[in-house]
């Protein structure tokens, strides 16, 4: 579960496909960069490498685990300096080799090189009447250890065909062929040939560096370069706030230096085809328990589920309309209904869990400002109690900033503001946020004219609801949930520097001294 999600104003550019949906207007998504996200990344490129892995082996192929390296004539890098006006910064290549000292500079990928050795290899195999020879997943790196210069390489893995085998029975040798900027090895703990998944974890786990970049030395300096020169910095095409962190991100795209997968089309597409058929010879129901378990895998002797990929969801449960835009499918619908009173009841347990204490206690100055805005403002300790934590979920889930039709708002504070737990209007509240529209409480009007609807109600939408009483006690969640992030941060980051420090003691010991003899504990 991310604890760092984002909020996106859709207010501007917001679509109304159907008449009958209510408009969402902001939205909260995963920010894609935290523990959490990052984990469930490597999930999604673990399950369906899984899946290319069975495919691979049961139809008679086998699977490649190929590293490339990059020689010091050949190593990408880019230079940066800024521009006249020092509102952007300027970058200009150059090889390894050729450093000298008087610019600052850092690694890229040259993400080019490994499309054209790829593109060879291909057209090499078609030369010899092969198609589809291979299939890939190739994920770039950076080193790591201080020792070492922290070079760029690739891991790749390659799904052969027994018809490639039977022209190349060794994958090594075509593919340094083409590799014509460094070296291809094989790994020293798989081989050429892998037996197991062990690599395809080894390779997902990869996805995570990201949050290590700023630590390299090279990448470390940059940020600083931008951190100090933060205040002048407005990049043309940047569209978001002018943070150190989102420029050093945007500047890492720009000049090819992020970190990124590189796959076949529909890459794990066997599952993906598997639960499709599935889905035709199955009640909904049954289907949409199975998706919500996840997806088992066996570790360590024991079964445990995993969320399935986005990539599987999006492709089982929307559809793609001409714009390039997804709308639920029927599917999807059901699926999301089945969900719905699960996803309540979480929202709730978190929101229980929620210690204000906490909030209150903390060492910072806004532990007394929060203190106050509780006293003034809600006096009681309303988060203990059961009828109020389903409504207020249901509000966060259903309710909050989205644009309803102006019939309905009405309903919605009706329902808000009274005692009673009515699970035929949150049926509703769900009908309508999925496309299907309800009149004064009728039944379903999926067939009538809703263009004449509209014309005769010009101001047929309202502005996005946020009902006041909530938005004290849901600015008091947000609160709770950023100071567990950052605690949960900081517990990272001293395991990360226990980590780091053992390493380094443990490097010390083999590298200078083997009878050197040193309590860690007294450096912890």
């Amino acid at each position: 579960m991310c604890y760092n999600h984002v909020n996106i104003d859709l207010s501007s550019r917001v679509k109304n496909y159907h008449p009958g949906f209510s408009q969402l207007c902001s939205l909260t998504v995963p920010c894609g960069h935290c523990e959490d996200c990052l984990l469930q990344a490597q999930n999604d490129i673990m399950i369906r490498s899984i899946s290319e892995f069975d495919d691979c082996i049961n139809s008679g192929g086998k699977v490649s685990f190929l590293t490339f390296t990059y020689s010091n004539d050949h190593v990408p890098l880019t230079t940066y300096s800024l521009n006249e006006d020092c509102s952007d910064i300027n970058f200009s290549s150059l090889f390894y080799k050729d450093i000298d000292g008087s610019k600052p500079w850092v690694f890229n990928f040259c993400k080019v090189r490994i499309q054209k050795m790829l593109n060879s290899v291909r057209k090499n195999l078609e030369r010899l009447g092969v198609v589809n020879a291979f299939r890939y997943m190739i994920v770039p790196e950076y080193g790591s250890d201080d020792r070492y210069t922290q070079r760029p390489h690739f891991h790749a893995i390659f799904y052969l065909s027994s018809d490639f085998l039977k022209h190349y029975p060794s994958s090594l040798g075509i593919f340094q062929r083409y590799w014509s900027y460094g070296i291809v090895s094989i790994s020293k703990e798989h081989g050429e040939f892998l037996s197991n998944v062990d690599a395809i974890k080894y390779t997902s786990k990869y996805l995570s560096k990201t949050l290590l970049l700023t630590r390299l030395r090279q990448f470390k300096k940059f940020y600083n370069f931008i951190k100090a020169n933060i205040s002048t910095l407005k990049p043309i095409d940047y569209k978001y706030n002018i943070t150190p962190h989102g420029l050093f991100r945007y500047y890492m795209r720009r000049i090819g230096s992020s970190l990124f997968v590189l796959k076949s089309i529909n890459y794990g597409g066997t599952e993906l085809k598997r639960l499709r058929a599935f889905l035709i010879n199955s009640d909904y129901s049954t289907f949409s328990k199975i998706i919500h378990q996840g997806y088992p895998l066996i570790k360590d002797g024991h079964t445990i589920y995993l969320r399935y990929p986005s990539y599987y969801l999006r492709k089982l449960f929307y559809d793609i309309n001409e714009d390039g835009t997804y709308e639920l499918n029927f599917y999807g619908h059901q699926f999301r209904r089945y969900t719905l009173e699960d996803s309540i009841e979480s929202d709730m347990k978190n929101i229980s869990n929620i210690v204000l204490d906490n909030l209150f206690s903390d060492s910072s100055n806004n532990s007394v400002m929060w203190k106050k805005y509780y006293d003034e403002v809600l006096s009681t300790r309303i988060f203990d109690d059961p009828h109020f934590l389903w409504k207020f979920s249901v509000y966060r889930r259903l309710i909050r900033g989205r644009s309803f039709p102006k019939y309905f708002t009405p309903r919605i504070l009706n329902f808000l503001s009274n005692d009673s737990r009515d699970k035929l209007f949150v049926d509703c509240l769900f009908n309508i946020n999925n496309g299907f529209i309800f009149l004064d409480g009728s039944s379903n009007l999926a067939d009538v004219d809703f263009e004449s609807y509209r014309k005769n109600n010009p101001l047929y939408f309202d502005a996005p609801f946020f009902y006041s009483d909530y938005e004290y006690y849901n600015t008091l969640c947000n609160a709770c949930i950023n100071l567990s992030r950052k605690k949960k941060g900081d517990e990272i980051s001293e395991n990360n520097r226990k980590l780091k420090l053992m390493s380094d003691i443990t490097n010390f010991i083999k590298y200078n001294s083997e009878s050197t003899h040193l309590c860690i504990s007294e450096f912890l």
